[in-house]
């Protein structure tokens, strides 16, 4: 058969074929296979004609699969294929914004089906051949227009790979897509499993299984997705690699070490999408889900083998709370107590994807992950006097290098005092730190067996336990505003549960309260320790910064000269502005002192076990929020607050996508945390109020500055009125979510009132920060930043001058070797020639694509 009719429809065979062929099925019951397959490629071609790309996709994988021993036809849909997902790089390329990591992913998939075209007319010897770069030795197939397809598609896969290498979307950010990208797949997959479990309920059958062919393409393309994050980190391997090692800073012999770790995850979970893939396209919902958490999994050990073991600490807790949040939820369901007092609730069917094995699974992977940042933080201990003078610079906590066994390498920082003093403080919050995660491994490992063995109430106990020993590692390596900002809202948490009503004959509720006040106060006092020695820290800094200054100069001398000294006089301000420094800290010393004494003096009424413990916990609290108040500015508060409000419309929104079954097990989580964010609400709104009353109450010396305070007052006046309106919606949208908490097992809720109130909520809180925070402040620091790219863009032209220049000096040494070179040996000096000019090209080929991109100056 020609293979003329490349695009062209294929025909449907001739009446008297056709009943050739009918008598052919009544004995082999094949022909109607073949028949359904050349309908489908020319279903196919229609859909490509048209645009169609999803269609086109979706009829050629179909035509393909059922193409059965008809090899013209499995070329054809093949060589489609690779059409098709060309064109959808394309698309991708040129959609606003660019989506270039898509684009890059779909090129991959567009080569993949090239190779396969031509491996099934030519064989896997010529396929690989051309995929080489031999044409030679493919023979005929070098010529074919697949091969041609497919060299054209490399080159573009290139260019588009060295563009987002350069554009600022490397390999961290395509990585954060990639994982974000299969969270979100996972859970669509849960939603057609869990359809698929009430299909006898009326579901139709087909429909889901066009849901989980449209899954299983999607997991494909993400899969070419992360083929691109591997190439990444694969040139960037190379680029370092070229270098000599004695060459190669300390932070490029790290990296090295981070992105071959990376590369290795990143395999596993290719194969992990792999078997989605299969799953999926097979019709195993159950499966591929699976399979799509493992993936999942896989994706975030890569990434955090770039972070730091802190960073990678607190994305274990968040994965953390949410398995805690999913077991409640899946205990509640099955009719026991899973909330703090909660009674036991008629038993409910569980979601198909909230199982004891899931569960487990996650959990055993989260215990994995804390293994790994145990180990790193382990290593960067010394165990002996040797090792802890011998240790290098790089603790792996906190140092932003994420491995920890290079602790002990290299010199270190030699004989710099300072540089000793920070390793050896580094090294002890990694020491007061390790026990915490070595005991929240423990509890995870012991909470995973308990899920295995579908024992729910302990497993939960561990899970918890597993949350509270995280908090404590990470908020070891907390600084000074952390530490009080954590200490002042634990303790808020245990002045609300003291003030929580308990029924007297609710014992097991009364004993938890009391545990929780106990735990909390207990963990303030050493909180408010570390405090301690966190202001001694900042104290001495100071005392440094203050010794370098010059000493005051006499002020007899001089006199008279008509002009002070400039170096004097900005001597004279620093040593002011220490000066306020450290006075802030000596009243911040002495606020942390009371604020101990009260928590001490409720500590003891709490172990006495009579009398009130809300009086001295009361003003501990007025301690804490003045020592609160030292440090934190309301703006910053407002601006964490729209961060956080934000992230929790997200969530609602997603939950709101999912089945009332799918929901229940997020809505504790969500109403949660919006109850917090109208705690937060209220409080920035009392301090704006007071701030605006100060601000009316004050006097000013002049007219001008009557002015300022009065244009001053009215801000804050304007801002703690949009702030209150923001408290009404988010109180609403607090009180829906509690609603559908409450009644999940019972009732179904519709949140969308929820994310109305929440949007408006959000907008009166941007509303209030761009009164404190006026667009013209937000347009200086664009244009301080837009004047450092400028200057960045200057040095960057100069060092291309300057290595053109040393190219072509370089080149007329070349030259002149070359011509020497070819009077000694004409047939070698030809051979060096072709090789030279090749280089060239490839380096002319490069330096346009640097010229001609747009991206590094827009961004």
């Amino acid at each position: 058969m020609s293979s003329a009719y490349a695009r062209r429809l294929l025909p449907v065979r001739s009446t008297a074929a056709l009943l050739l062929l009918l008598l052919v099925a009544l004995t082999l019951g094949c022909g109607g296979t073949r028949r359904d397959a050349r309908e489908r490629y020319n279903a196919g071609l229609r859909a490509l004609a048209a645009a169609d790309l999803d269609g086109a996709s979706k009829e050629f994988l179909g035509a393909l699969d059922q193409a059965g021993v008809d090899p013209e036809l499995r070329y054809r849909a093949a060589f489609n294929l690779g059409v098709t997902a060309a064109r959808q790089a394309e698309a991708a390329r040129a959609a606003s914004p660019p989506e270039l990591t898509r684009a890059v992913g779909h090129l991959g998939s567009a080569a993949a089906w090239f190779r396969d075209a031509l491996r099934v007319r030519y064989g896997s010897g010529a396929a690989a051949a051309i995929g080489a770069g031999q044409a030679g030795a493919a023979g005929q197939a070098s010529t074919d227009e697949a091969a041609t397809s497919l060299a054209v598609v490399l080159a573009k896969q290139q260019a588009l790979t060295d563009e987002l290498a350069r554009s600022g979307h490397g390999l961290e950010p395509q990585l954060d897509a990639l994982i974000e990208a299969q969270r979100g797949l996972r859970d669509e997959v849960a939603v057609v499993w869990q359809a698929r479990a009430a299909s006898a309920a009326g579901v139709d059958p087909l429909a889901l299984g066009k849901e989980l062919t449209a899954l299983a393409d999607r997991e494909r393309a993400l899969g070419a997705e992360a083929g691109v994050v591997l190439d990444l980190a694969g040139d960037e391997i190379d680029g370092i690699g070229k270098k000599a090692e004695a060459e190669r800073s300390e932070e490029e012999q790290v990296r090295v070490v981070q992105l071959k770790n990376l590369d290795l995850y990143l395999q596993d979970a290719r194969g992990a999408m792999a078997s989605a893939r299969r799953k999926l396209q097979g019709g195993d919902p159950e499966a591929g889900f699976h399979h799509g958490e493992a993936a999942l999994s896989l994706l975030k050990r890569a990434r955090e083998q770039l972070l730091d073991p802190v960073a990678t600490l607190r994305g274990i807790a968040g994965d953390q709370l949410a398995l805690l949040q999913e077991s409640t939820a899946l205990l509640q369901l099955r009719g026991g107590a899973g909330g703090l007092g909660g009674g036991a609730a008629p038993e409910q069917a569980a979601p198909a994807w909230l199982g004891d094995q899931a569960l487990a699974d996650r959990q055993g992977a989260l215990r994995d992950r804390t293994e790994e940042v145990r180990a790193r933080l382990a290593a960067a201990v010394p165990t002996d006097a040797a090792g802890a003078a011998g240790a290098g610079s790089g603790s792996g906590a906190g140092s932003g290098s994420g491995a920890g066994s290079d602790a002990g390498a290299g010199s270190g920082s030699g004989g710099d005092p300072a540089a000793a003093a920070e390793r050896a403080r580094v090294l002890a919050l990694v020491r007061a730190a390790l026990p915490a995660v070595a005991e929240a491994s423990a509890a995870m490992q012991g909470a995973r067996e308990h899920l295995g063995a579908a024992r729910l109430s302990e497993a939960l106990a561990g899970e918890r336990a597993a949350l509270e020993a995280l908090a404590r590692a990470i908020e070891q390596f907390g600084d000074l505003k952390q530490t009080i900002e954590l200490t002042y809202q634990a303790h808020q948490q245990v002045m609300a549960a003291l003030a929580t009503p308990t029924a007297a004959a609710d014992k097991a509720a009364a004993l938890e309260r009391a545990r929780v006040v106990r735990a909390g106060t207990d963990a303030n006092l050493a909180r408010l320790v570390r405090i301690a020695g966190l202001l001694a820290e900042q104290r001495a800094q100071l005392a440094a910064q203050a010794a370098q200054l010059p000493p005051p100069a006499d002020p007899g001398a001089g006199a008279g000269s008509g002009s002070a000294d400039p170096q004097a006089a900005q001597a004279e301000q620093a040593r002011a502005q220490l000066a306020a420094a450290q006075a802030q800290l000596d009243q911040a010393e002495q606020l942390r002192a009371e604020a101990h004494a009260a928590l001490t003096a409720m500590a003891a009424v709490l172990g006495r076990g009579a009398g009130d413990p809300r009086p001295p916990g009361e003003q501990g609290r007025v301690k804490l929020e003045a020592l609160r108040r030292l440090f934190f500015s309301v703006v910053e508060h407002l601006q964490q607050l729209v961060r956080d409000q934000g992230e929790t419309r997200d969530r609602t929104t997603s939950a709101h996508a999912l089945d009332d079954a799918g929901r229940a097990p997020l809505l504790p989580g969500l109403a949660e945390r919006q109850a917090e964010h109208v705690a937060m609400s209220e409080a920035i709104t009392q301090a704006l109020a007071a701030q605006a009353d100060a601000a009316a109450g004050g006097q000013a010396p002049d007219a001008a500055a009557q002015a300022q305070q009065a244009e001053q007052q009215k801000k804050l006046a304007e801002a703690a009125e949009e702030v209150r309106l923001a408290v009404t919606e988010l109180t609403g949208a607090r009180d829906t979510l509690g609603t559908a908490r409450d009644q999940a097992q019972t009732a179904s809720t519709d949140l969308q009132p929820a994310l109305d109130q929440q949007g408006k909520g959000q907008e009166h809180l941007e509303n209030a920060l761009r009164i404190l925070q006026p667009p013209q402040q937000q347009q200086q620091q664009q244009q301080q930043q837009q004047q450092q790219q400028q200057q960045q863009q200057q040095q960057q032209d100069q060092q291309q001058q300057q290595q053109q220049q040393q190219q072509q000096q370089q080149q007329q040494q070349q030259d002149q070797q070359q011509q020497q070179d070819q009077q000694r040996d004409p047939a070698g000096a030809l051979q060096r020639m072709r090789d030279e000019e090749a280089r060239r090209q490839r380096e002319r080929r490069q330096q346009q694509r640097v010229q001609q991109d747009p991206v590094d100056k827009d961004w």
